[in-house]
């Protein structure tokens, strides 16, 4: 179904119930915190007022993104959570702040950490596509930000396990980019090859699933834009044109140094994989394609 929402518009439950299709008069499961109709999920987060049966969800925006609590008692395991947190279904939210108001559309939602616990939690993070690009659960905050007593224990394993993740990183690729070789280390991301989503506990924490990449690189790695071949060159979709790589300043780089075995492995995944490709148009490395 294609989306039928504006983004930042008011509607009723009523009004989404008639746009999407359901013709049940009455609200059943549209009245609860979140419902999948016709391969696509629902969330109606109320931020800041308590939720219809009277607990008070600790739903709040952190930035961007809403950092929301799941029904009373839902654990990681449950069936409806995991197909909501899958990737399979586009997540639409809606939010209010009151419970006079209709329900604001936020757009489609990719979750950026999910928290173990119960209810379970997700940050929502929105405006980005909803197909492969949110693997990672970003758990890296400085030690002032990490508060001992208030954090669950899986939310400290999540985040140690990301810090130690990308520290290997940035010791094995001597704290610099490993296309661009910049060396700053507030622009560079610890990216994996293999997306989070999709790997296994030990592969989520696998150095050699990894590089240490600049933030416009890892961007574009993430979604598929680029990858690199065994050799370490880089590959452009076709969906990207050689101006564009010019601006970028990625046309004419040398390979990545020292690929071992295993992260070729993993880059090998990624070029099957998480590459966009269009019709009939080959990826060729960009020292070819560039010129």
């Amino acid at each position: 179904m294609a989306t039928v929402f504006a983004l930042g518009e008011g509607y009723t439950r009523p009004e989404i119930r008639a746009l999407v299709g359901d013709p049940n008069q009455k609200g059943g499961a549209w009245d609860t915190g979140y419902r999948r109709w016709r391969g696509e999920f629902f969330i109606f987060a109320g931020v800041g007022i308590p939720g219809r049966t009277g607990h008070n969800y600790d739903n709040h925006w952190k930035g961007e993104t809403l950092v929301w609590q799941a029904r009373n008692n839902t654990k990681l395991r449950d069936r409806q959570i995991q197909e909501l947190l899958s990737g399979a279904y586009p997540i639409h939210l809606f939010t209010r702040e009151d419970e006079r108001l209709s329900w604001t559309y936020r757009g489609l939602a990719t979750p950026l950490t999910i928290m173990d616990t119960s209810p379970v939690g997700v940050v929502w993070a929105f405006g980005v596509p909803s197909t492969d690009h949110v693997e990672r659960v970003n758990i890296e905050p400085t030690a002032d930000e990490a508060d001992p007593v208030t954090e669950t224990e899986a939310v400290r394993a999540a985040r140690l396990g990301q810090s130690k993740f990308r520290q290997d990183l940035m010791d094995l690729w001597d704290r610099q980019c490993a296309v661009t070789g910049l060396a700053l280390p507030e622009l560079l991301r610890a990216s994996h090859i293999k997306p989070w989503r999709h790997s296994s506990p030990q592969e989520r924490l696998d150095p050699d699933n990894g590089l240490l990449l600049a933030v416009h690189v890892d961007g574009l790695f993430d979604r598929g834009l680029i990858s690199f071949d065994d050799d370490g060159a880089i590959l452009r979709s076709p969906m990207l044109s050689s101006e564009l790589m010019r601006r970028l300043g990625l046309d004419d780089l040398p390979p990545i140094k020292n690929l071992n075995v295993k992260t070729r492995a993993y880059l090998a995944i990624h070029r099957e994989q998480y590459l966009k490709r269009e019709v009939d148009q080959r990826i060729q490395p960009i020292s070819q394609t560039a010129r």
